[in-house]
C-alpha cells in the first residue's frame, strides 16, 4: 500500500511520463504546473483520473481547480491517501470493539481475509 508522499510522487510523475510525450518520470520538477511541462487539459485530467484510480481514492473537483502544480496535487492525493487509512482502520476497530473479538482472533480472521 502506498504511504508515503514520495511513493504518491512517485505515481503522479509515472502517469505524467506515460501520459505526456517527450516527459521523463525523473525530470518532472513538482514545483512546475503540469501545463509547464506541456500537458494540454486532456492529459491533465488523465494524469489526475490514472493516480487516484491507482491510489484509489477520490478527490473533489473543486479541490482539484484550487491546485497550481504538481507538488499541491500530491499533497492533496497524499493527504487522501492517508485519511482514507485512517478510516479504515477506525472502521476496523469500531467492528471489534463491538464484537468483543479477543485480539489472537481477529489477527485470525485477518488473515483469513487477505488469503481470500
Amino acid at each position: 500500500m502506498i504511504s508515503t508522499r514520495e511513493e504518491v510522487l512517485a505515481v503522479v510523475r509515472r502517469h505524467l511520463a506515460d501520459t505526456v510525450e517527450g516527459i521523463e518520470g525523473k525530470d518532472i520538477d513538482p514545483s512546475r504546473s503540469m501545463k509547464e511541462l506541456g500537458a494540454n487539459s486532456l492529459d491533465i485530467v488523465e494524469v489526475v483520473s490514472c493516480s487516484m484510480r491507482e491510489l484509489k481514492v477520490k478527490v473533489p473537483r473543486a479541490e482539484l481547480n484550487k491546485l497550481t502544480n504538481i507538488d499541491e496535487l500530491v499533497d492533496l492525493l497524499h493527504r487522501s491517501v492517508q485519511e482514507k487509512a485512517a478510516t479504515a482502520a477506525s472502521s476496523l476497530a469500531q467492528l471489534v470493539r463491538r464484537l468483543a473479538v479477543p485480539s489472537g482472533t481477529v489477527r485470525t480472521i485477518l488473515i483469513g481475509i487477505v488469503a481470500a
